[in-house]
This record gives structure tokens, sequence and C-alpha cells, in this order.
């Protein structure tokens, strides 16, 4: 069997409209030995055809189905399962990959460094051909690139407030598994609200804090190879009552390092990143949710600052550059 360098993960849910175009940026990459890890999560619109067409023009494409929409956690768990890559990746299905050696530096990064988690640039887009360049994304990950081919928050403070996006990474798959990662799937608190499971959304806050805090061989690549599709009817365009979901992401990192005993070592790192997320989302959700937002923020934000102080933390955060999503 072929040795199989990166496996990228799709989640794919009624993108029949932009899907032919993330998969050309797939197919297009000149990095051998990749697989794609395609799952239709139950789509009701033409998606599943789209893949259908398109397996024969990608031999590394595999395509898994969910019976019903069981949301993107659902989606790149059950894609990660399967996965065989040295690393793994992920490609949004209105996405697409910015040049056609992403895949290969990132990866050549990955091996010459040893790292675990490589990190990205990338740009926003949109359809009518609108492109904004996170300069202050780019100007942090060129200034840790040049300090040190590895870094990790200890050396690096403020790679805490590096973007939450799971796209803007590459991880080597037995660290992922090392320490048994996953994405959330369920929200514990609307569940009890609502006396049955409910999707969690903007579960890759959860899992993508969870990488930075457990990291400890970071690189970064100052190449924009990722491009974000801006203006999509996706759950993060719509800001409502979903975005409280942030805060309970928070909190579970927040219960992992506690429950851990590694709060004492990356406190200050954490208030951080919660700060960060918290000033974020208070101006994009919309108005009729944001005291209710701000409300459990603010609980979090006392929680953490509870344990702080027992474990004798400074308050202060060091972070030196504000990133936004």
């Amino acid at each position: 069997m072929q040795r199989v360098s990166i496996s990228v993960i799709m989640p794919v849910f009624n993108d029949e409209k932009y899907l032919p175009e993330a998969l050309a940026s797939f197919a297009s990459q000149s990095l051998p030995g990749v697989e794609l890890i395609a799952v239709d999560d139950g789509s009701t619109d033409g998606s599943g055809a789209v893949l259908e067409e398109w397996r024969h023009r990608i031999p590394g494409l595999r395509i898994l189905t969910h019976e019903s929409n069981l949301g993107p956690a659902a989606a790149r768990s059950t894609a990660i399962a399967e996965a065989r890559g040295e690393f793994v990746a992920f490609l949004d299905a209105d996405d697409r990959f910015e040049a056609d050696d992403a895949l290969e530096v990132l990866y050549h990064r990955g091996v010459w460094t040893l790292a675990d988690v490589v990190l990205l640039g990338f740009t926003r887009f949109k359809d009518d051909g609108w492109v904004e360049l996170p300069e202050k994304h780019l100007e942090s990950l060129k200034r840790w690139s040049r300090e040190a081919p590895l870094v990790s928050l200890e050396t690096q403070p403020d790679l805490a407030t590096f973007s939450t996006t799971v796209w803007s990474k590459i991880v080597r798959r037995s660290f992922w598994e090392e320490i048994d990662l996953r994405f959330p799937e369920v929200s514990r608190e609307r569940s009890e609200t609502d006396g049955e499971p409910s999707k969690l959304f903007y579960e890759d806050v959860y899992t993508t804090l969870t990488l930075l805090f457990e990291a400890e061989r970071i690189t970064c690549c100052d190449r924009v190879l990722y491009g974000y599709r801006k203006g999509k009817p996706s759950i993060t365009q719509k800001r409502g009552e979903e975005t409280l979901d942030v805060v309970e992401c928070l909190d579970r990192v927040l219960d992992d390092l506690s429950r851990t005993g590694r709060l004492p070592a990356v406190g200050d790192q954490l208030r951080c990143a919660f700060e960060r997320k918290g000033a974020q989302y208070e101006e994009l959700i919309r108005p009729e949710f944001r005291r209710r937002f701000v409300s459990r923020f603010q609980q979090l934000m006392n929680r953490l600052e509870f344990l702080a102080s027992a474990s004798g933390l400074s308050g202060e955060c060091s972070s030196r550059s504000v990133l936004r999503r």
C-alpha cells in the first residue's frame, strides 16, 4: 500500500455550488501520496453526485456518508478515524487551497522541523472578487518563524491568540492520537435545557486551542496557502444564539487544563486567548443575543480568575498580537 503523506479532511453538507472549486484545488496539489476523505453529511442537494463525479478524477478521493446531518464535528471525526496520512489537514467544501504546492510546502515544513503542528497563512475572499489578506496574521507567522524553527506557548506566549480555525493548521496524526483529541459534538448546556442532545457549534475553538496548548513542537509557514470564503450561508455567518457555544468551548478548555494540573503553567496565555475570543464574538454576535453572551462570558472569566488566583498567576495578559479570525 502506498504511503500516505497527508490526509485532507472535508465535511460536506449542501455544498453543491462551491464543491467543484474545492475539489479542483485539491486535485491540483503537487505533493504525491495525498488522500482526500470527504464525508457527505446528509446533504439534500447535489453534493453527493458532485463527489461521485470527481471520484474518477481524484485517485486519492475517499467518500464516506452520513444518512442524516450530524454536523461538521461528527463529519470530521468520521474522516479522521479513517485517515492514513502522516499528517492531517482540513479543507472546507466551500473553501480552496490557494497554491498548487500548498500541501507540499506544509508537509516538508513539518517533516524538516519534526513538528507536531504547522501553522499556515490564509486569505479571505468573496464571490464578487473581494480579497482580504490578514496582515497581522502573516506578520506574526513571519516573526515566529524568524525567531526559531520550532515554537511553543512557553517560548511564544502570543501563540495563544492564533486563529482558532482548524483549516489554518496541519497536525501530525500520531500527535493527534497521542493526546486523544476530539471534536466535541454535543452541547452540554443546550442539551440540558432542551432535554435531548443538541449539536455543539464552533467546536473548532475547543479543538484548535487544545492543540496550541498541548503542542510543544509548532512550526510556522508564512505563505498564504488557504482561501476562506466569506459571505457563505454557514453557521459562522449567522452569529445568533449558537454563538453562545463559543463560551462553552472555552469552558471545556479550562476544564481540561484545570483537571490535568497544567493551568499554573499556561494560565496567563489562556487568559489572553479567552479575552481575544470574547472580544471578537461580542462584536460579531447579533445585538439581541449580546447581553446573554457577555453575561455567560463574564461567568467564565470569573471562574478562570478564581482558579488563577488559587494558582498564584499574575493576572496579566502577555500577548503581543491580536489576530482576527
